[in-house]
């Protein structure tokens, strides 16, 4: 096929984008495919939710004597594009939609938040652990003097700002990912 033929295959669909209800923070919308070289005839639809900046793929059809001609591909694609930064969360899906799936190009973006933070993670645990080594081999001691005991205090204060900033990775750790797959458009 010749680059103008399928430059033509390219530009012969045209989308629409609309919400169709707004309740709770969500925001409920479809995606509809036309055929332009066919009097604008639907081809499929892709029902979708956007709650907390998450997307959120409910459902996709696609008319049966078009399926398996890239049509719903075609639909992800664009509606990636709309929102490039965020990965489409595709929930449950059938044989069909498993299948679908497998054959999307995908690239992973790493999360560089996540991976700092876990870095510095293991960095305040090993810096902990040196700590309370320190700490139990002051406490060993058979005498304990001023200086031990300052000493001591600074010891547990370290550990206890080191303990908070763990505490504030963890939650941060939990609640996101280390990355996200973003359809290749």
């Amino acid at each position: 096929m010749n680059w103008f033929k399928k430059a033509q295959l390219e530009t012969q669909y045209i989308f629409e984008n609309d919400v169709i209800d707004f309740h709770h923070g969500q925001t409920d919308a479809i995606l509809k495919i036309f055929d332009t070289a066919n009097t604008r005839k639907a081809l499929g639809t892709i029902s979708y939710s956007i709650f907390n900046d998450e997307i959120f793929v409910n459902l996709i059809n696609v008319q049966e004597k078009y399926r398996g001609m890239g049509i719903a591909t075609r639909m992800l694609k664009y509606l990636q594009s709309e929102f490039p930064e965020t990965e489409l969360n595709m929930g449950t899906m059938t044989e069909q939609g498993l299948g679908l799936y497998k054959s999307i190009p995908f690239e992973y973006v790493e999360n560089k938040e996540y991976t700092e933070k876990t870095n510095r993670l293991k960095n305040i645990d090993s810096k902990i652990k040196s700590l309370e080594d320190a700490f139990d081999n002051l406490y060993r001691k058979d005498r304990f003097s001023d200086l031990d005991r300052e000493r001591a205090d600074e010891m547990n204060a370290a550990m206890n700002h080191l303990h908070d900033e763990k505490f504030e990775i963890e939650e941060y750790l939990r609640s996101n990912s280390p990355g996200k797959k973003i359809i290749k458009i």
